[in-house]
């Protein structure tokens, strides 16, 4: 999606902090930050964020590729945002 994206009066916003608190805790649930992209945009992870595991380019190459460490599962569902 590119573009100007306005909100709506109406809309409900969600705090990205409260959704990974919220959804940390899951087992079967893992959370990632891409490294390169915070190196590019020159930011930083909060260090508060637990729950949120750094990966790098070739660690993000296996999670597409292969199968979750030590998840039996007949599928996966990875989300970027």
């Amino acid at each position: 999606m590119t573009g100007t994206q306005r909100a709506e009066p109406d809309d409900i916003f969600f705090i990205i902090q409260d959704v990974i608190d919220a959804a940390g805790g899951n087992e079967n649930l893992e959370l990632y930050a891409y490294l390169p992209s915070f190196h590019k945009r020159n930011v930083q992870k909060n260090i508060k964020m637990n729950a949120v595991l750094d990966i790098s380019s070739n660690e993000l190459a296996t999670l597409l590729f292969s199968p979750p460490r030590g998840v039996i599962a007949n599928h996966q569902r990875i989300l970027f945002f």
